[in-house]
């Protein structure tokens, strides 16, 4: 993910959360917060692990943005396992 402070005068705060679910899993990592200056851009990846035993079906993850003072976003990618 990438996420980029496009104001060329303004620092802002963000948190953000990564949720993933499917069939038998409901995951969220804690709520991590950066605070980025005008023009920066913060760049991070994660990986989740599926065991082979997981169940068929539709899983999906959900990236979900809050920015002070700009409000919220989100992205959304999922996979079908089986």
């Amino acid at each position: 993910m990438t996420l980029t402070n496009t104001s060329q005068a303004s620092a802002v705060d963000l948190v953000y959360t990564i949720n993933v679910t499917g069939p038998g899993i409901n995951k969220s990592t804690h709520p991590l917060a950066f605070h980025l200056t005008p023009g920066q851009t913060l760049v991070r990846s994660t990986t989740y692990r599926v065991p082979a035993a997981t169940p068929a079906g539709l899983y999906t993850a959900t990236l979900n943005v809050t920015v002070s003072g700009a409000g919220t976003g989100q992205a959304v990618a999922t996979s079908t396992v089986g």
